[in-house]
């Protein structure tokens, strides 16, 4: 491994690190890099990169990778994952066993076109891009296999791509009481490379920073969820009746305006009777069931593809 640095103090650290920087931490680097695409296998490709690499430890939230920097090592992943962002949208994630920063090494033109952040702990060895071609020159399948990643990296990319968002941006807004069920379509988009930001009625105030900060969300949004609960109670006609939180109810509209009427939606329970404003009309409903037990997950699979169809359909404005 490259001389001239000491490796990071690890006294304090997650014990991944001390993995790599202890006795056996040259093979383990090199046993990691042998499941690098790139390498697939090669021992002598593996160890020629550790020789000249630089073993570099990240912690959650520390970049491995800066959008427009001009910095043009590769990083290989040895151990933990990583978020790739695009203007502050997460479009990817990398884990151990992937690298980061190959298209510096093929246009050095231009810069970074995405940072990359640590998700936890992670492990990464970060090579040069002289060193890594005077190692691919050696062994030149290195470069078919990355002309191979990024050629699949990149048509993924420009699935998502738009002049406006990366990737498609998705608003949703619930009291606080429906969370769980807010959570559980923030967690199913995740894989679908769809951006979603949860608001609670916690978070939403009639103030003006966060005013400001909404129409900052309705200036990026591409797409919005407001989840509608059993909140509070109404009396309608004389008949009194369950009804959505004003300030849910208040933040769809906003975003219904702004974004259109087809880009926007209000999920209920099946089989709950939720007053749901007359002035809604036009906006696709969805519907969602409890959990059937404690502790369990709540029943959103047909809201979730409703709400994909459309996103697939539409993409990012």
């Amino acid at each position: 491994m490259k001389k001239g640095r000491p490796l990071p103090d690890t006294s304090r650290a997650p014990q991944i690190f001390a993995r790599f920087s202890g006795s056996r931490g040259k093979t383990l680097v090199i046993d990691a890099l042998k499941e690098q695409k790139p390498v697939l296998g090669n021992v002598k490709a593996a160890e020629e990169l550790w020789s000249h690499g630089r073993l570099e430890f990240f912690q959650e939230g520390e970049l491995l990778a800066r959008e427009d920097d001009w910095a043009n090592e590769i990083v290989f992943i040895l151990a933990g994952s990583a978020h790739v962002s695009i203007a502050g949208f997460k479009v990817a994630e990398r884990k151990a066993g992937q690298h980061v920063g190959e298209m510096a090494l093929i246009d050095p033109s231009q810069p970074r076109s995405a940072s990359v952040t640590a998700a936890e702990p992670t492990v990464g060895l970060v090579v040069s891009e002289e060193h890594f071609t005077a190692t691919a020159s050696q062994f030149p399948d290195m470069w078919r296999q990355i002309a191979k990643e990024i050629g699949e990296r990149l048509r993924q990319r420009n699935k998502f791509i738009r002049p406006s968002n990366p990737v498609p941006f998705m608003f949703v807004a619930c009291a606080s009481e429906s969370l769980p069920i807010a959570k559980a379509l923030q967690s199913y988009f995740v894989e679908k490379e769809v951006v979603v930001e949860v608001w609670t009625d916690n978070v939403f105030k009639p103030s003006q920073g966060t005013m400001e900060s909404l129409e900052g969300k309705l200036e990026t949004a591409d797409f919005a969820v407001a989840v509608f609960s059993a909140d509070d109670r109404i009396e309608s006609r004389g008949v009194e009746k369950v009804a959505p939180r004003d300030n849910t109810v208040f933040e769809l509209g906003l975003f219904a305006g702004a974004i259109g009427r087809e880009r926007s939606f209000f999920a209920v329970q099946k089989g709950a009777d939720i007053k749901v404003p007359s002035d809604l009309a036009g906006i696709s409903s969805l519907h969602y069931d409890l959990p059937k037990e404690k502790g369990g997950e709540p029943d959103i699979a047909e809201a979730c593809s409703e709400i994909f169809e459309r996103v697939s359909a539409l993409g990012p404005r």
